[in-house]
Parts: structure tokens; sequence; C-alpha cells
């Protein structure tokens, strides 16, 4: 990495994202523009205690902090979708 991020104000989410990458921010930039998407969320948390078990059961060390506490993993982006079903 080379250290760069961005900070762009969302029409969607009508906030600032927090991007940590040049890669992240052409990935907000195609999600900003596509129709069907109605949020973006970078950064997202994933359930702590599943990424300890699935770490466990693929016999890696999940990351944690001085006291033993897992870390909180996270993903890049999760995008709610526009479907005929309503909001995916």
């Amino acid at each position: 990495s080379s250290g760069r991020s961005h900070r762009p104000f969302g029409i969607k989410a009508r906030r600032v994202h927090h991007l940590l990458s040049d890669g992240e921010w052409k990935c907000f930039l195609r999600f900003e523009g596509d129709p069907k998407v109605v949020d973006i969320c970078e950064q997202y948390p994933m359930d702590r205690m599943e990424t300890y078990r699935a770490a466990r059961k693929l016999g890696v060390k999940h990351p944690k902090t001085l006291d033993g506490t897992p870390y909180v993993m996270t993903i890049d982006f999760l995008i709610k979708r526009a479907t005929p079903k309503g909001t995916q």
C-alpha cells in the first residue's frame, strides 16, 4: 500500500465514505454509478465469533488484541441493491 486514502461524499448514502486505497476508490466509483445500488457501506464489520470459528476451522490463527480478544474483521464493501424482490 502506498498509504493513499480517499474521503468522498457519497450521493447514494448521503455521507462521507472512508476509503483506504485507490482500489477501494475505483470500486466505490463503480458502485456509486450503478443505478441498482441503493447503499454502500465500507469497512463493514463481520461477526467476531463467526470469523474466530472460521479461522479455527481452517487451522489459522485469528488476530487478537494484547489481552487475547479476537479483533473485529471487516469486509471492504457491503452493497445493497434494488431488485424486483426488494432491497438485497
